[in-house]
């Protein structure tokens, strides 16, 4: 329980100290051919390995998606905190169907929850800050397919 409660601690100043570095920073990418207009641009901003009696790591890392841009069906290996830094970012699971967070809004994606995810605008980017908790050298995404 104590470890949790480290966890949180760690989440919630990782993003109050995010949020003023961005804040104060405005960052802008540009890419250089058509084919990168299509990948996200991810920054690790922060690893760290937490004392626990097993390996778990967090690392924290913003994610700047196109318009338009869709992942295929995946899960992820860890547990996600995600904030909703810009735009709007669409999420469907099997147990909350679709749901759509906005600028402000936050969420969390328990390990091994199958999923759909993009960026439901044609005109705005998406910028999310993704907390990750878990084995950070397991991939991050892994594709699938939704149980028939």
């Amino acid at each position: 329980m104590r470890s949790m409660t480290r966890i949180i601690v760690l989440l919630a100043i990782g993003l109050v100290a995010y949020s003023a570095y961005f804040l104060a920073n405005e960052h802008v990418a540009i890419a250089t051919d058509s084919a990168s207009l299509d990948a996200p641009i991810i920054e690790v901003l922060m690893r760290n390995n937490l004392d626990t009696d097993d390996p778990s790591e967090v690392a924290v890392r913003t994610h700047l998606y196109q318009p338009g841009w869709a992942a295929p069906t995946h899960y992820h290996n860890s547990d996600l905190f995600i904030f909703v830094l810009e735009g709007e970012f669409e999420v469907t699971m099997e147990q909350s169907g679709t749901v759509v967070y906005s600028s402000g809004e936050a969420l969390r994606m328990e390990p091994g929850t199958v999923m759909d995810a993009r960026n439901p605008s044609d005109l705005n980017s998406l910028k999310i800050v993704v907390f990750q908790v878990g084995h950070i050298d397991d991939p991050f995404v892994v594709p699938t397919q939704w149980d028939e």
